[in-house]
């Protein structure tokens, strides 16, 4: 699981403190309690962190490969290690969360600590050299925190957060659009929230900043998002999440909760599926023989003579044929010796470029990316 809490902590907090002002009322202000009645004492979760390895080659002979088997073979360039964590919470009297700490295996806690005086939240927690800093946060009437950036609603939902836009529906958050230029050309990436309808979010639990492309969103809701006041939560519990760029999905984590007999989450399971990681390109600007050996194969894996690997075509259009082909690939132990129970899906993404004369086509160039898409699964277990 790639996070930086701390890193994500730190950038918040420049950002209130480059933007704090005074309050419209010099009247100390209560902030509505957000925290759910029935108090989190701890969550815990195994998890599996992955890491490139950088020197194992996915592909071998690449440029004069006569053997399909040296391309389309069961090589992962990624390492995964099941690890278990733990989030733990102390509240005030007013059920407000005054000290977080998190306990990740392989590493030294992390502990955050949050006062409350009038208008305004103190946090304290130690930065990357180790020092313990302090910042101050000014709180508006319904206990938002006053930042750059950041625009809510009558309704205290909140709508912009930077370049970010926020639809919201029924109660619930539809979807989360930003632009972005990537090598001068934009690019439109969106969040798309589906919801479980028959139950209340009783816990009040807020699923929005979801970085994109992570496979437990819950664990860094849990690690510090559950104690910052982000405006108003949804109505009900998240369902799915599906990551689009540009309109093609390219990442999904969906949910499933467990409840207790007053209507309380106490377990969740978290699906995570998609993500390019672990990539790998290499190019064949000579065209042939190599586009027969990759042509040759794709057709003996449409036709079912090749076990263990599926076709896709992507697209066929303005002189670009793109597919993929799938072989699944099933991890049963980590490095470390422990059993899991991951699918990988090893996906071959190739891109050809051709001229075409009188529905004769002629071959120019063409790519293949070598991907990963995980089938990741966390499960977390909430204690009151």
């Amino acid at each position: 699981m790639k996070r930086n809490v701390l890193l994500t902590m730190t950038a918040l907090l420049t950002l209130w403190v480059a933007s704090c002002g005074k309050s419209d009322s010099d009247a100390p202000i209560t902030p509505e309690d957000k925290t759910p009645m029935k108090r989190i004492k701890e969550v815990n979760f195994a998890y599996i962190d992955d890491e490139n390895v950088l020197n194992i080659d996915l592909i071998t002979n690449m440029h004069t490969t006569q053997n399909w088997s040296d391309i389309y073979n069961e090589k992962i360039n990624k390492s995964y290690t099941l690890k278990t964590a733990k989030v733990s919470y102390e509240y005030n009297e007013a059920g407000k969360i005054t000290k977080l700490t998190e306990s990740y295996e392989g590493r030294e806690d992390r502990v955050k600590q949050f006062s409350y005086v009038g208008n305004e939240m103190t946090l304290t927690f130690k930065n990357d050299e180790g020092k313990l800093e302090s910042q101050k946060v000014q709180l508006d009437k319904n206990g938002n925190p006053i930042l750059k950036g950041y625009v809510f609603n009558d309704e205290g939902q909140m709508i912009e957060h930077r370049d970010e836009k926020l639809t919201w529906e029924n109660g619930n958050l539809q979807k989360v659009k930003r632009e972005q230029l990537i090598f001068g050309e934009k690019q439109i990436i969106e969040h798309h929230f589906s919801y479980y309808t028959d139950k209340p979010n009783k816990n009040n639990f807020f699923l929005w900043d979801v970085e994109g492309l992570v496979h437990a969103n819950y664990g860094l809701y849990f690690g510090d998002r559950i104690a910052i006041p982000y405006g108003t939560a949804t109505k009900n519990l998240v369902k799915s999440l599906v990551f689009f760029s540009d309109g093609a999905e390219s990442f999904r984590n969906d949910y499933s909760y467990t409840y207790d007999n007053e209507g309380y989450v106490i377990a969740i399971k978290e699906e995570a599926y998609g993500s390019n990681v672990g990539s790998y390109t290499i190019s064949y600007p000579e065209g042939e023989p190599q586009l027969q050996l990759f042509k040759g194969f794709a057709e003996r894996v449409q036709q079912g003579t090749e076990k263990g690997y599926t076709y896709k075509l992507v697209s066929d259009t303005n002189g670009k044929e793109v597919f993929e082909i799938v072989q699944p690939i099933k991890v049963t132990k980590d490095v470390n010796g422990k059993l899991i129970n991951l699918l990988v899906d090893k996906v071959y993404k190739h891109t050809i470029n051709y001229t075409e004369n009188n529905g004769t086509r002629t071959y120019k160039e063409f790519e293949l990316k070598v991907f990963f898409r995980e089938h990741m699964v966390t499960n977390y277990q909430i204690n009151y």
